[in-house]
């Protein structure tokens, strides 16, 4: 389900241009469908891959593996555009240095040193933070790459992924019901009065993993069924077409919060299809190994372009071209030089703990 990733990546790329078109599903939605892709991911592999003795550590370090380096090579590059912006007056007065200096310039020397210490490791390693329990005001200088608090979210639910996937499914579902029992009656409450703060909004943010490892369980009892060729291709064009085109359709934005929900729910269940139909596809598989890449390094892209002053002189047609295929090829060539390698040396990893295993 390649394209479906590639897709919800290059919404997310759009929502963040200057001006958004009014095409693909909505940036706000593709984050919590990224959510069940990855809730989906983790039940496949570690109920399918990652198994037998000292499988955690293994798996929380391939993760770490898959995040961190292509993440801190943007976050370098971010970083020496914010330097030069600020110490040269490169492109627009707008910067993240100047926000973090002017959101803490009124406190105490110590109080800034303190938020400073936090906001470096924030930025460098998602988890080792403050933010759990202490909110800090989610300026434009919380975060270098200001989609990267979705990967704070996502590691967090790594760590302990392996211990609700392994749960049998009626303990996964008493689970649920009790993690829906509290959301509703204490979580929502303490995300909205409590906003800056991580623990809440994790823990508000777990529905959309919860319900990708339940499409897992749908997808393994669906590969036992013999499901037509012809059924996984239709459904895996209805879920393109329902990606690129969900805004267009005639239905009320939200309402009650039941409109997101049938969206998520409509996509959850038709990952395993996706997933079946897809899985031996190169150039799926292609194009699902770039929406990382395009995810993590769009926002860089888009801040050069207006820096440079070139969306002043393209309309939002030409503007969002010119974004999504310089993310694009930019992309790539960091797939191909950073990610590939490190790729290869996680399979290597985990193909030698399985013939450790075999002994």
């Amino acid at each position: 389900m390649g394209i479906i990733r590639i897709l919800l990546a290059l919404s997310v790329l759009l929502m963040h241009l200057p001006i958004v078109p009014n095409f693909t599903i909505a940036g706000s939605l593709a984050v919590p469908a990224f959510f069940i892709i990855s809730g989906f991911y983790m039940g496949f592999i570690l109920s399918e891959k990652y198994v037998g003795s000292n499988s955690y550590s293994l798996f929380i370090s391939n993760r770490f593996l898959r995040i961190y380096p292509l993440y801190w090579f943007v976050l370098l590059i971010t970083l020496v555009l914010v330097l030069l912006k600020y110490f040269s007056h490169f492109g627009s007065d707008d910067n993240t240095i100047s926000h973090f200096l002017i959101l803490y310039k009124t406190v105490n020397p110590t109080l800034f040193i303190l938020n400073l210490i936090n906001y470096i490791s924030r930025n460098l390693t998602f988890l080792i933070t403050a933010d759990y329990l202490i909110g800090f005001p989610a300026s434009a200088g919380y975060w270098l790459i200001p989609q990267a608090w979705t990967l704070q979210v996502e590691l967090l639910f790594y760590v302990i992924a392996p211990l609700i996937v392994r749960l049998k499914f009626r303990t996964f579902m008493i689970l649920i019901s009790l993690y829906l029992l509290c959301k509703y009656l204490f979580i929502i409450k303490w995300q909205e009065t409590n906003s800056h703060i991580l623990l809440p909004a994790f823990l508000s943010f777990c529905e959309f993993f919860l319900l990708g490892i339940l499409s897992y369980y749908l997808y393994s009892y669906m590969k036992r069924r013999d499901i037509s060729k012809h059924a996984l291709l239709a459904v895996y064009i209805l879920m393109i077409c329902l990606t690129l085109f969900y805004r267009q359709l005639p239905i009320p934005e939200n309402l009650f919060g039941i409109t997101d929900w049938f969206f998520y729910v409509v996509f959850a269940s038709s990952i395993p299809m996706l997933f079946m139909f897809s899985k031996n596809k190169k150039a799926d598989r292609l194009l699902g190994d770039l929406s990382y890449a395009v995810y993590i390094t769009h926002f860089f892209i888009i801040k050069l372009m207006i820096n440079t002053k070139l969306f002043i002189h393209l309309n939002i047609i030409y503007t969002s071209l010119f974004a999504i295929a310089a993310t694009l090829c930019f992309s790539y060539l960091l797939t191909l030089f950073i990610e590939k390698p490190i790729d290869r040396y996680r399979q290597l990893r985990l193909k030698h703990k399985k013939e450790k295993n075999k002994r």
